[in-house]
């Protein structure tokens, strides 16, 4: 799963939506250096990945892109699940809030915490708070100019070895395909990562802060 999978399943709290996108960017020192909270986040991002890389929907979605490019299957599997998610939100998260609101609060949420902080943030931390909420990454995805979009910052992100931006037009024909993947796997997804916090919440109040793995399986 790409940023937004990762913002939404860290639930409303922000220093978790923080970690589920830091997580990407920065090293256990600077996560450190960001407090209990950010590690959480952190936290839950990593077991989140090793469930995804585990779910056989995500699996399949990979196989599917080796037609593509099979070396940076996973890559693009989670950029076009996200790409779903955002596209045909209302269908996947019916209780939530829109998705321009959603972004929207996460936005404020994420500008609010940085302008408490006392100083700045590690680099390349703040750098990317600015893009993400200047150019509205999060809601982005859902658009095929927005998904272009977000393809061509992993070009540059992998120093032009690989061109990714005519994936967009290969995935026009195969997007149901993918959005059949996602109606298995986001789910289990939600549960899990409820599930994770849960746990996590019990182990604070418990006086450990060591956080565990999502559960490999989840019941239907």
């Amino acid at each position: 799963m790409n940023w937004l999978s990762h913002v939404l399943l860290a639930g409303p709290d922000v220093e978790m939506r923080l970690g589920g996108i830091l997580a990407d960017v920065l090293g256990p020192a600077a996560i450190a250096a960001l407090g209990p909270g950010v590690q959480r986040g952190v936290a839950l991002h990593q077991a989140l990945d090793v469930f995804t890389d585990e779910h056989p929907a995500v699996i399949r979605a990979q196989r599917r892109l080796w037609e593509f490019h099979r070396r940076l299957a996973p890559v693009l599997g989670d950029v076009f699940l996200d790409h779903v998610l955002s596209a045909r939100w209302p269908e996947f998260v019916p209780d939530a809030l829109p998705l321009r609101e959603f972004t929207r609060e996460v936005y404020a949420q994420f500008a609010a915490w940085r302008a408490a902080r006392p100083g700045p943030l590690p680099p390349p931390a703040g750098e990317l708070l600015d893009h993400l909420i200047g150019e509205d990454w999060l809601g982005s995805y859902g658009t095929p100019d927005g998904l272009r979009a977000t393809l061509a910052r992993l070009e540059r992100r992998l120093r032009g070895r690989f061109v990714l931006v005519p994936a967009v037009n290969w995935l026009a024909s195969r997007v149901d395909d993918f959005a059949t993947d996602l109606r298995e796997f986001f789910p289990d997804a939600a549960r899990a990562a409820e599930a994770w916090r849960a746990a996590a919440s019990v182990r604070r109040e418990g006086g450990s802060e060591v956080d565990g793995a999502v559960p490999r399986a989840i019941g239907g």
